[in-house]
C-alpha cells in the first residue's frame, strides 16, 4: 500500500489515523451501524451544523466521499478506484494467496467533516470496539484470500483477509514500529454482518492567533504600537472572546472581540483580521519582553501566541 514516507517512518503511521480522533474523545457520539462494504449510512443526533462534506484519506490523497445533511444524515459511498495498486508492486508477499498479484486500494479509516472552505467541524470514525483496529474499506480487483505478510520498502502489512471483487470492510491498524524503523500494519477482514460503531467527535473549540507582519515591535514607556493580527477559528467556536497579556505594564486593546459563527457554505477560510494596540505603561522598565497574548472564552483559554516587545529608554 502507498502513503508511507520511508524517510520518517515513526511519524508516517500517524498520518493514517490523523482523521480519526473519535475513539479517544470522551465527547464522541456512538451511532450503531450495519456494515455495507460500498457505503456508510447513519444519523448524527441533535445535528445543528448544517450540510457538510465527508472527506476521507485514500492512497490517492484526500477525497470527498459523501455528506452530512442539514438534518444530520450521514451518507457516503465508495466508487471503484481508477488506480488500484498490484500487491507485488515494489513489494514481496510471503504466505497464502489465492490470486497471483491482485490489485488493491485502501480507504484509510476516518473522515473529516468540513465545509466548502475547508473548516473542519469534527471527525467521524468507524470501530468494532477495539480502538486499536479502525474500520476502513479495501478494494480488490478479484476474489482473493490473503494470509501472510506484504513487505515493502520501510513498511510491511500483515494480511488476514478474504476479499471479494469490489469493496470489502477491513480493520486497519498499526501494530508496531520495529527497532530498525519498519512500520508494521495489520489488515483483517471484518466478519459479514458484524455491526460497527460510528463515532463523531467535534473539533475542540480553539483560536489560532497569528501576526502576519512581524513578531518584533519597539516602543517607549508610555507609548503604544499597532499590531495586525489574524484570529483563525477552529471547531465551531464563535461569539465573544477576551484578550490579555502576561507582562505587567504592557496591555492590549481591544480587550475583547466577537468571532462570527461558522458558515457551512463558506467560501473562504473562517478568520477574523483585526488591528490590536499594545501599550506600555509609563513605569515599564526598558527591556525586551516576550509577551504572550492569551485568548479566552468564558474564562477558558482557547488560544495563545507570543511576540517580542522592546521598550526603549
Amino acid at each position: 500500500m502507498g502513503g508511507v514516507d520511508p524517510a520518517n517512518l515513526k511519524a508516517t503511521p500517524y498520518s493514517f489515523s490523523l482523521l480519526v480522533t473519535g475513539g479517544e474523545d470522551a465527547t464522541a457520539t456512538d451511532i450503531s451501524s450495519s456494515v455495507d462494504p460500498a457505503s456508510i449510512q447513519g444519523v448524527l443526533p441533535d445535528w445543528t451544523s448544517g450540510a457538510l462534506s465527508l472527506v476521507g484519506q485514500s492512497e490517492e490523497g484526500p477525497t470527498t466521499y459523501g455528506t452530512v445533511s442539514a438534518s444530520g444524515l450521514v451518507s457516503a459511498s465508495f466508487p471503484a478506484p481508477s488506480t488500484p495498486t498490484p500487491l507485488l508492486n515494489g513489494c514481496t508477499f510471503s504466505g497464502e494467496r489465492t490470486a497471483e498479484n491482485p490489485s488493491l486500494f485502501l480507504v484509510y479509516p476516518g473522515f473529516r467533516i468540513q465545509n466548502g472552505a475547508g473548516d473542519v467541524y469534527g471527525s467521524l470514525s468507524e470501530s468494532t470496539g477495539d480502538l486499536r483496529q479502525r474500520v476502513g474499506r479495501l478494494y480488490s480487483d478479484t476474489d482473493v484470500r490473503l494470509k501472510g505478510t506484504q513487505a515493502c520498502f520501510g513498511a510491511s502489512t500483515e494480511y488476514d483477509v478474504d476479499l471479494r471483487r469490489g469493496w470489502n470492510v477491513v480493520t486497519f491498524g498499526l501494530l508496531r514500529v520495529t527497532d530498525d524503523d519498519i512500520a508494521v500494519f495489520s489488515t483483517r477482514s471484518l466478519p459479514q454482518g458484524m455491526r460497527t460503531s460510528l463515532r463523531y467527535s467535534p473539533v475542540p473549540e480553539r483560536v489560532s492567533l497569528n501576526f502576519p507582519d512581524a513578531f518584533f515591535y519597539e516602543l517607549r514607556a508610555g507609548q503604544s504600537v499597532q499590531v495586525d493580527a489574524v484570529f483563525q477559528q477552529n471547531g465551531q467556536i464563535s461569539g465573544d472572546v477576551t484578550l490579555e497579556t502576561d507582562v505587567p505594564g504592557i496591555g492590549v486593546t481591544p480587550a475583547s472581540l466577537s468571532l462570527p459563527a461558522l458558515k457551512a457554505a463558506g467560501l473562504g477560510a473562517q478568520a477574523v483580521q483585526t488591528r490590536l494596540t499594545l501599550a506600555a505603561a509609563a513605569d515599564v522598565k526598558p527591556a525586551t519582553y516576550r509577551v504572550t497574548l492569551t485568548v479566552r472564552k468564558n474564562g477558558e483559554q482557547v488560544g495563545a501566541a507570543f511576540l517580542y516587545v522592546t521598550v526603549n529608554p
